[in-house]
C-alpha cells in the first residue's frame, strides 16, 4: 500500500522523524514543534480497551476509580496548559511525557508513544523520577507550558 507523497502520513511521519532525531540527540524541540507534538498527542488513544483496563487496575483505580475516569484524566492531562511535557526515547521510541503536578513532589504522568499517537500509561510518580532505567534518552523538559490551542 503506497501513500502518495503529500499526503498527511507522509508529513506527518517527518515530522515525527525530526522530533525523535533531535530527542535521540538530547536536542530540546522548539516551542512550534512543541506545540505540534502537544496537538498530534491530543488525539492519542489507548491501544485497546484491555490495555486501559490493565493499566488502571495496576496503576489507577485508587485515584481515578473507574475506566472512564481513567481514561478522561490522562485526555485532559495532555490537554492543560498547566502541565509540563518531556520527551524520551525508551527502547528505541520517542515517548511524550505529559505531568500534572500533585501533592508531595508527585506527578500524575501520562506517557504517549509518539510514532503510534497511543497512550501507554497514566500513574502517579516522583516528579524526580521521570525517567526509568530503560530510558536510551532521559526524559527531557519541553517548552510547554501555556500551550492549549487547537490548530486548524
Amino acid at each position: 500500500h503506497q501513500v502518495p507523497v503529500g499526503s498527511t502520513a507522509v508529513v506527518e511521519q517527518t515530522e515525527v522523524d525530526r522530533w525523535q532525531s533531535k530527542t535521540f540527540n538530547r536536542e530540546p524541540l522548539s516551542r512550534k514543534e512543541t506545540e505540534a507534538l502537544i496537538e498530534r498527542s491530543k488525539t492519542a488513544r489507548w491501544s485497546s480497551p484491555d490495555s486501559m483496563a490493565e493499566h488502571l487496575e495496576k496503576h489507577g483505580r485508587r485515584h481515578w476509580g473507574s475506566a472512564a475516569g481513567y481514561g478522561q484524566a490522562a485526555i485532559d492531562i495532555i490537554r492543560r496548559g498547566d502541565r509540563d511535557v518531556h520527551v524520551s526515547v525508551r527502547r528505541g521510541r520517542m515517548k511524550a511525557l505529559f505531568t500534572e503536578r500533585r501533592r508531595k513532589g508527585a506527578v500524575s504522568l501520562v506517557v504517549v508513544d509518539v510514532a503510534s499517537n497511543q497512550i501507554e500509561t497514566l500513574h502517579i510518580r516522583s516528579a524526580k523520577r521521570l525517567s526509568s532505567i530503560t530510558d536510551d534518552v532521559p526524559a527531557i523538559k519541553q517548552p510547554a507550558r501555556g500551550i492549549t490551542k487547537w490548530f486548524h
